[in-house]
Protein backbone atom coordinates (compact mmCIF):
# COMPACT_ATOMS: atom_id res chain seq x y z
CA UNK A 1 0.00 0.00 0.00
CA UNK A 2 1.47 3.37 -0.98
CA UNK A 3 2.02 6.12 1.58
CA UNK A 4 -0.69 8.50 0.18
CA UNK A 5 -3.27 5.69 0.29
CA UNK A 6 -2.23 4.71 3.81
CA UNK A 7 -2.48 8.35 4.90
CA UNK A 8 -6.00 8.67 3.45
CA UNK A 9 -7.12 5.45 5.12
CA UNK A 10 -5.73 6.67 8.45
CA UNK A 11 -7.44 10.04 8.15
CA UNK A 12 -10.78 8.45 7.24
CA UNK A 13 -10.43 6.11 10.22
CA UNK A 14 -9.71 8.98 12.59
CA UNK A 15 -12.66 10.94 11.23
CA UNK A 16 -14.93 7.93 11.77
CA UNK A 17 -13.75 7.57 15.37
CA UNK A 18 -14.57 11.20 16.11
CA UNK A 19 -17.94 11.05 14.40
CA UNK A 20 -18.89 8.09 16.56
CA UNK A 21 -17.20 9.32 19.76
CA UNK A 22 -19.74 9.73 22.58
CA UNK A 23 -18.76 13.33 23.38
CA UNK A 24 -21.73 13.97 25.64
CA UNK A 25 -20.70 11.14 27.96
CA UNK A 26 -17.03 12.18 28.15
CA UNK A 27 -14.94 15.19 28.98
CA UNK A 28 -15.25 17.72 26.23
CA UNK A 29 -11.68 18.88 25.92
CA UNK A 30 -9.73 18.14 22.74
CA UNK A 31 -6.17 18.88 21.66
CA UNK A 32 -5.26 18.82 17.95
CA UNK A 33 -1.75 18.75 16.52
CA UNK A 34 -0.34 19.27 13.04
CA UNK A 35 3.44 19.39 12.94
CA UNK A 36 4.50 21.84 15.65
CA UNK A 37 1.13 23.62 15.68
CA UNK A 38 -1.36 22.92 18.47
CA UNK A 39 -5.05 23.81 18.70
CA UNK A 40 -7.26 23.19 21.71
CA UNK A 41 -11.05 23.15 21.95
CA UNK A 42 -12.89 23.00 25.26
CA UNK A 43 -16.56 23.03 26.16
CA UNK A 44 -17.24 24.99 29.35
CA UNK A 45 -20.55 24.09 31.02
CA UNK A 46 -21.74 26.38 33.80
CA UNK A 47 -24.40 24.01 35.21
CA UNK A 48 -23.28 20.39 34.81
CA UNK A 49 -26.65 18.94 35.83
CA UNK A 50 -28.55 20.93 33.20
CA UNK A 51 -25.67 20.97 30.70
CA UNK A 52 -26.38 24.65 30.05
CA UNK A 53 -25.35 27.34 29.50
CA UNK A 54 -22.24 26.24 27.63
CA UNK A 55 -19.41 27.83 25.65
CA UNK A 56 -17.04 26.40 23.06
CA UNK A 57 -13.60 27.91 23.68
CA UNK A 58 -10.79 27.64 21.11
CA UNK A 59 -7.06 28.32 21.41
CA UNK A 60 -5.00 28.79 18.24
CA UNK A 61 -1.95 29.63 20.38
CA UNK A 62 -1.35 29.27 24.12
CA UNK A 63 -2.35 32.92 24.60
CA UNK A 64 -5.03 33.35 21.90
CA UNK A 65 -8.27 32.18 23.52
CA UNK A 66 -11.59 32.83 21.76
CA UNK A 67 -15.15 31.91 22.63
CA UNK A 68 -16.58 30.60 19.36
CA UNK A 69 -20.14 29.65 20.38
CA UNK A 70 -22.48 29.90 23.38
CA UNK A 71 -25.76 28.15 24.05
CA UNK A 72 -28.23 29.22 26.72
CA UNK A 73 -31.15 26.89 25.97
CA UNK A 74 -30.23 24.26 23.35
CA UNK A 75 -28.88 21.08 24.95
CA UNK A 76 -26.22 19.36 22.85
CA UNK A 77 -25.41 22.53 20.87
CA UNK A 78 -21.86 22.91 22.22
CA UNK A 79 -21.09 19.20 21.88
CA UNK A 80 -22.24 19.31 18.25
CA UNK A 81 -20.12 22.41 17.54
CA UNK A 82 -17.11 20.67 19.16
CA UNK A 83 -17.70 17.58 17.01
CA UNK A 84 -17.99 19.67 13.83
CA UNK A 85 -14.83 21.66 14.59
CA UNK A 86 -12.84 18.49 15.34
CA UNK A 87 -14.14 17.01 12.07
CA UNK A 88 -13.04 20.12 10.17
CA UNK A 89 -9.57 19.95 11.71
CA UNK A 90 -9.16 16.21 11.03
CA UNK A 91 -10.30 16.79 7.45
CA UNK A 92 -7.39 19.26 7.23
CA UNK A 93 -5.00 16.53 8.49
CA UNK A 94 -4.82 17.57 12.15
CA UNK A 95 -4.48 14.73 14.67
CA UNK A 96 -7.06 15.34 17.41
CA UNK A 97 -7.55 13.48 20.66
CA UNK A 98 -9.19 14.09 24.02
CA UNK A 99 -7.01 16.10 26.39
CA UNK A 100 -5.95 14.15 29.47
CA UNK A 101 -6.86 16.78 32.07
CA UNK A 102 -9.75 19.15 32.60
CA UNK A 103 -9.33 22.87 33.35
CA UNK A 104 -10.90 24.33 36.47
CA UNK A 105 -14.70 24.40 36.26
CA UNK A 106 -15.05 27.53 38.35
CA UNK A 107 -16.90 30.33 36.61
CA UNK A 108 -14.21 32.82 37.60
CA UNK A 109 -11.27 30.65 36.57
CA UNK A 110 -10.36 30.80 32.91
CA UNK A 111 -9.48 27.46 31.29
CA UNK A 112 -5.79 27.33 30.41
CA UNK A 113 -4.45 25.26 27.51
CA UNK A 114 -1.92 22.55 28.15
CA UNK A 115 0.88 23.11 25.69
Amino acid sequence: MSFPVLLKVTLVGLAAVYLLWPWSARAQDVTCRKGDAIRRIHVVVENARRGLPCDVVFWSTPTDQRKLWRAEYERGFCAEKLRALVQRLTDDRWLCQPTDHQPAKSKSARPQPVM
